[in-house]
């Protein structure tokens, strides 16, 4: 669960960083104070990596979806709609910790909603539906994708272990049948 959160670190950290010199470009330039959703983000990525292992539980992971999604909701606000590609990465991130199905669902239909905001502050309809429409579908693309890796690999994993259970007891067996002592258990791992 450490190692998750600190993705999330890095993850917002690299967001964070690149949207000073992707904001700099834009013409007309954005005020400073825009800026300060960047310098809220390195904040809080910074807390996401150097925090102490005792105090991240799963409640940090949840914390940094939603963290992710309102920070990228302002760069789209602040910014350009460009930015709205982050939520791809957040989508995929999400797909890789939430556990659930129904988590990934809720994670994704709340990051749709947030892909959807400009719609009712931007009067540039056009242009916001053509980022929805480019961004929406490599989103859900690669999110159901994660999904399908993770569980794959999950259920891998298991059947593995189930094999190696299998093996373990075949060959205690054969070691009883030709009456050899039985072989002292080794640690995994």
């Amino acid at each position: 669960m450490v190692r998750l959160v600190r993705i999330a670190g890095v993850l917002l950290l690299t967001g964070s960083l690149f949207s000073v010199p992707g904001g700099a470009v834009l013409q007309p330039a954005p005020p400073l104070t825009d800026y300060l959703v960047s310098a809220a983000g390195v904040l809080i990525a910074a807390g996401l990596l150097l925090s102490p292992r005792r105090w991240i539980t799963r409640s940090w992971i949840y914390a940094s979806l939603l963290v992710g999604v309102v920070l990228i909701a302002l760069a789209v606000g602040l910014f350009s709609d460009d930015y709205a590609f982050f939520y791809v990465i957040t989508a995929i991130y999400g797909a890789l910790v939430l556990r659930r199905k129904a988590e990934v669902v809720a994670y994704v239909a709340l990051i749709t909603l947030a892909l959807l905001a400009p719609l009712a502050y931007d009067d540039q309809i056009k242009e916001q539906l053509h980022h929805i429409f480019v961004v929406l579908p490599v989103l859900l693309i690669s999110s159901l994708f994660v999904v399908y890796l993770r569980e794959s690999l999950e259920r891998n994993v298991r059947n593995y272990a189930q094999l190696a259970d299998e093996a373990d007891e075949l060959a205690s067996r054969i070691r009883r049948s030709v009456g050899l002592p039985p072989q002292r258990e080794q640690p995994r791992g």
